[in-house]
């Protein structure tokens, strides 16, 4: 009898080995994404893929084009619960990466409308020397049977974009209450030597070509001087500072500057032949040196220009004209616009650069020219914003050129919501001065090359008037903005389309600046910070004292916000 229980107890155990090796069998072979084979991926054109000792090199390199889609089909579908892990190496410099999974999502045809996704992250630009390991954890109740990468940059890019050593699938588990929004590390380990005075200043305003202007103020049946009277009257009693002026001669920049003084606003002049991208090098700093000495003193001036959207390979001629305006007026600086990131790194090494604008367009109709998902427009909006500060030296200020407009039918007009989550998730990012592109509209009806903040027939947008509300918010909280700076202590909200960051004002002062990525619905969370905050913080933007709470070591308070709209809350204590 003993002998019959041994054995049985023997069987019974090999079988329940045999279970259990089985199920790891099966568990494993459910999570396994055959990655590793180069031939199992797909690409509408542009990819290559190619197998490397350790993992696969994914390259751009059959048909140069703006944007493009690499894809996994998978056999066994990832659900609700599941993570994936990717380890990589970005490759090839300032170029913006995603991973998405999805259901049916692959689009084969390049230029073709793509799907939404169910989730969609960020695997950034810049390039690394180590291993990075990011994990996507799906919350979306969809079969995703698409595993693949997007790429925006540019016709010319070629080459490795990236290298994967690792992709794997993590086994459903209970969905966390809580997300965290991590601050990536500053790239540039120099400091600007000195803060000029302009850096005090918070614009907030509009960008307008004078080319344009003319056209626009014929279609009301008005002088352009007139016109221009009346929107810088317009603007200033909306609550903007400041407007970005461009496509004018010399010879105008006198009754600009003496309009902007009459209206109370900044202007940041682009005049033609201060450009060293179309006039003689030594001619245009010579007239360039002259203006800055002859309105010094105005009051008005919100930074020089000397051109913009400089190709990288021609940046470093800015180095001399942010030397000459700092020399002639030491309370100003060059302030050039840029489209591309890798300009920021160029122009953080090479110049004595204090306040650079970034112009970033995330919402488009046409694939061959941008993102056209929702959540891939944002990622990659927020992902070239935040590379652009990191760039910059230490204490340097970002501005940044917003959308306003659609155009030709291939850049999608954005809604209002959309309108100010630009400006809230800019400056969560880091900005600290916003001018949107672009207040006119241009064309004739039913055919606009530009549809602008004003219609053709000159009546304000309903995007104007979302302007209108963020300026009577952000403007008095200018001087908060402009002299603080991320923190990369991480703040964490258990609602997915709420984010929050933490800012360190001059004297370590503790703000968080939360916003709603949700453009259709009002959005409620909770926002836990590992700081122990008193009973109160005070929301800036509407007032009023909110209660915090205490919850395991770490302090928590409520917040609500409206489609697109954020908030700005003083913590009431200093960050460590």
């Amino acid at each position: 009898m003993d002998k019959l229980l041994r054995s049985t107890s023997a069987l019974l155990r090999f079988a329940i080995i045999l279970v259990g090796a089985v199920g790891l069998v099966a568990a494993e072979k459910e999570n396994s994404l055959a990655w590793e084979q180069a031939a199992s991926w797909q690409s509408d054109g542009m990819w290559s893929v190619t197998s490397l000792q350790r993992g696969l090199q994914f390259l751009k390199d059959k048909k140069p084009a703006h944007n493009s889609m690499c894809w996994l089909p998978l056999e066994r579908p990832l659900r609700r619960g599941q993570g994936i892990e990717i380890t990589y190496r970005m490759e090839v410099p300032y170029k913006h990466v995603d991973m998405f999974v999805g259901r049916s999502c692959a689009q084969a045809v390049y230029g073709k409308p793509m799907s939404d996704f169910a989730e969609i992250v960020s695997l950034g630009g810049i390039p690394q020397t180590d291993w990075r390991t990011l994990r996507l954890a799906i919350y979306s109740d969809q079969l995703c049977d698409t595993l693949g990468f997007l790429s925006w940059g540019w016709p010319v890019d070629r080459n490795t974009w990236m290298r994967v050593a690792e992709i794997a699938v993590s086994p459903p588990s209970d969905q966390t209450k809580w997300f965290t929004w991590p601050v990536a590390p500053h790239l540039n380990s120099k400091s600007i030597p000195a803060r000029c005075a302009l850096q005090d200043f918070f614009p907030f305003g509009v960008y307008i070509s004078i080319g344009d202007c003319n056209r626009a103020a014929a279609r009301e049946g008005k002088g352009l001087w007139v016109w221009l009277d009346e929107v810088l009257a317009d603007l200033k009693s909306r609550g903007f500072n400041f407007t970005s002026m461009v496509n004018f001669g010399e010879a105008n920049l006198e009754r600009l500057v003496k309009l902007h003084q009459k209206h109370g606003l900044k202007l940041n002049p682009q005049v033609s032949q201060f450009d060293l991208k179309h006039c003689p090098y030594n001619s245009a700093l010579r007239k360039l040196r002259l203006a800055i000495a002859k309105y010094r003193d105005t009051g008005v001036i919100a930074g020089w220009a000397a051109g913009e959207e400089f190709p990288p390979a021609r940046v470093s001629i800015l180095d001399v004209p942010h030397e000459l305006v700092h020399a002639v007026d030491p309370a100003n600086t060059l302030v050039t616009i840029h489209n591309k990131t890798q300009a920021f790194e160029i122009i953080g090494q090479v110049a004595d650069v204090r306040i650079a604008f970034r112009d970033i367009y995330p919402f488009f109709n046409n694939p061959k020219v941008g993102p056209t998902t929702f959540e891939a427009s944002m990622n990659y909006y927020e992902d070239e914003i935040d590379k652009c500060r990191r760039l910059l030296p230490r204490g340097a200020s970002l501005w940044v050129i917003p959308q306003g407009q659609g155009e030709y039918g291939y850049i999608r007009t954005p809604t209002p919501a959309q309108i100010k989550l630009q400006a809230w998730s800019a400056i969560a990012h880091g900005a600290q001065g916003l001018t949107y592109f672009v207040y006119h509209s241009a064309g004739e009806p039913g055919k606009l090359r530009f549809d602008g903040l004003r219609a053709l027939d000159g009546s304000p947008t309903d995007r104007l008037e979302a302007l209108t509300e963020l300026a009577r918010q952000l403007v008095p909280l200018g001087p908060t903005i402009v002299r603080w700076s991320k923190s990369r202590t991480p703040a964490e909200t258990d609602n997915r389309s709420l984010r929050a960051y933490l800012f360190a004002g001059e004297h370590q002062e503790a703000y968080a600046v939360v916003y709603n990525r949700n453009v259709k619905e009002a959005a409620a969370a909770s926002v836990r910070v590992g700081l122990q905050l008193g009973e109160h913080v005070l929301d800036l933007v509407n007032p009023a004292k909110v209660v915090v709470q205490e919850s395991n070591g770490r302090s928590v308070f409520a917040v609500r916000l409206k489609p697109g709209e954020g908030g700005i809350f003083s913590l009431g204590v200093k960050l460590p």
